[in-house]
């Protein structure tokens, strides 16, 4: 299992760190595991589970908007 860090998940969706940060607080972002304080508590996210989220984003048409953009 690939475990990636925030920045990479940021690249991955064309998003900024702070959007994946900003998701992660507020819900509706990507799925993410909290990581033990002896793995410094950081967060990471599957990089499967980061392909799912993206897929489950595409949209037919603009009436299809989340608003989340």
């Amino acid at each position: 299992m690939k475990l990636l860090k925030e920045k990479e998940v940021a690249e991955m969706l064309g998003m900024s760190v702070w959007w994946v940060r900003r998701k992660r607080q507020t819900g509706g972002g990507v799925p993410y595991i909290k990581m033990s304080p002896g793995d410094r508590g950081g967060v990471r996210y599957e990089i499967e589970t980061v392909e799912a989220f993206k897929l489950s984003r595409v949209q037919r048409s603009t009436c299809d908007q989340s608003g989340d953009h």
